[in-house]
């Protein structure tokens, strides 16, 4: 039998590279696993949240002039949002306020999450500002 024998020359600085890159691969996949883990378990703590029941009011100015959303909340969640005493001359100039806030509040009471309401292009502000006065009524209704 033949027996060959090999021999490797490994340069220290070689070793030291290997070892460095590895502790990083290491370093990001932690990383990665952290930032993308972490959302999922904020997702369900925002799910645990409950409300002191009641119905709570978030005003918004729209040309010097105060509507104010009316949000009714259960301990699980959001069961209405309505305009509380709106103006006619205000409905009129936006009427797109009304259609949006009857919208919100059919998507929330079925249970969908105030930061998944869907809409189209032609509401997106209007929708944004709702869910603006929405969250303020929220911060209310918080424990």
């Amino acid at each position: 039998m033949k027996s060959k024998t090999h021999i490797f020359i490994l340069h220290m600085r070689e070793i030291i590279y290997t070892i460095i890159f590895s502790i990083l691969a290491i370093i990001l996949i932690i990383l990665l696993i952290y930032m993308f883990g972490s959302k999922d378990s904020s997702e369900t703590m925002s799910d645990a949240v409950s409300f002191v029941p009641g119905i709570y009011t978030s005003s918004v100015m729209l040309d010097n002039s105060r509507v104010n959303i009316q949000v009714t909340v259960e301990e699980s969640g959001i069961t209405s949002v309505s305009l509380a005493d709106p103006d006619e001359t205000i409905i009129s100039r936006y009427p797109l306020l009304k259609t949006c806030t009857k919208d919100i509040s059919e998507q929330l009471a079925g249970g969908t999450a105030l930061n998944d309401i869907e809409y189209t292009t032609s509401n997106q502000y209007t929708v944004a500002l709702l869910v603006e006065a929405i969250n303020n009524a929220l911060q209310k209704a918080a424990p």
